[in-house]
C-alpha cells in the first residue's frame, strides 16, 4: 500500500481526493521528463537531427510524456532514403521518462533516374571521330 493510499484509508476517503490535495499543497514542485528522438541513416545516427523533448510537470504526476507524433518524420526526412524501421515497431502515444524512439531510414534503390553520357576525344583542338 503506497502513502496515498494509507492516507486516503485513514481519513476514509477517495484516492484521488488526497493526489488531488497533495498537488494542489505541493504544486511548486516540479520535476523535468524527457524522451529523444534519433535517426538513423543506413544504421548509422545522425547526431544534428536528434531531438531531446523535454517537459516540466508537476512533482506527483506520473513519469510518462505525450509523444508529438507530428514532430517525428517518418515519411521523407532524407532526399533519396524511405523509411526502414521505427523502435518501437509503432510511435506510441506516451512514453516513460528517458525513453528513445529511434527512425531508421535507407537509401531508396525504387527512387531511380536514368543518366548517360558522351565521351569526346579531341586531338591538337579537333574531335577525333574515329581512332
Amino acid at each position: 500500500m503506497n502513502i496515498t493510499e494509507k492516507i486516503a484509508a485513514e481519513l476514509n476517503i477517495k484516492q484521488s481526493q488526497v493526489e488531488s490535495t497533495i498537488k494542489l499543497i505541493d504544486d511548486g514542485n516540479t520535476k523535468e521528463l524527457s524522451y529523444t528522438v534519433e535517426y538513423y541513416k543506413d544504421g548509422i545516427k545522425v547526431d544534428a537531427d536528434t531531438q531531446i523533448v523535454k517537459q516540466t510537470v508537476q512533482i506527483l504526476d506520473a513519469d510518462t510524456l505525450i509523444v508529438d507524433k507530428t514532430a517525428i518524420n517518418i515519411t521523407d526526412k532524407y532526399f533519396g532514403y524511405k523509411l526502414e524501421k521505427t523502435e518501437p515497431i509503432s510511435i506510441p502515444d506516451t512514453v516513460n521518462d528517458g525513453e528513445v524512439i529511434k527512425v531508421y531510414y535507407i537509401i531508396d534503390e525504387e527512387n531511380t533516374k536514368e543518366l548517360s553520357y558522351t565521351v569526346e576525344y579531341y586531338k591538337e583542338g579537333t574531335v577525333v571521330e574515329e581512332d
